[in-house]
């Protein structure tokens, strides 16, 4: 039962490091399920519970690399627009307008 309660600690880690964007520690997270899984990979005989809490694991794991992908396409739109903002300002600059002068 430890590691079912172990997996499903990973799966709460996973979860909380990626709502608050730290995604240092969520490689980390990622790291240490991969770990775990390769060990289980290893073994002749899963129990039940312990694949049936894998199997929930996996699936927070999907949402959440669904979750890291639409912050990564907000990051970039915001990004674009910073640019976009940046070249317009130059423009600007290039032809002696400053704005807040």
């Amino acid at each position: 039962m430890d590691e079912v309660r172990a997996i499903r600690e990973l799966g709460v880690e996973l979860k909380r490091v990626a709502s608050l964007h730290q995604w240092v520690r969520l490689v980390e997270v990622d790291k240490r399920i991969a770990a775990l899984l390769l060990e289980l990979r290893q073994r002749d005989v899963v129990a039940p519970d312990t694949l049936h809490a894998v199997k929930q694991l996996q699936l927070l794991h999907k949402k959440t690399v669904e979750y890291c992908r639409h912050e990564h396409e907000v990051l970039d739109q915001k990004m674009k627009q910073h640019q976009n903002n940046r070249e317009g300002m130059a423009a600007y600059a290039s032809v002696g307008y400053h704005p807040g002068e």
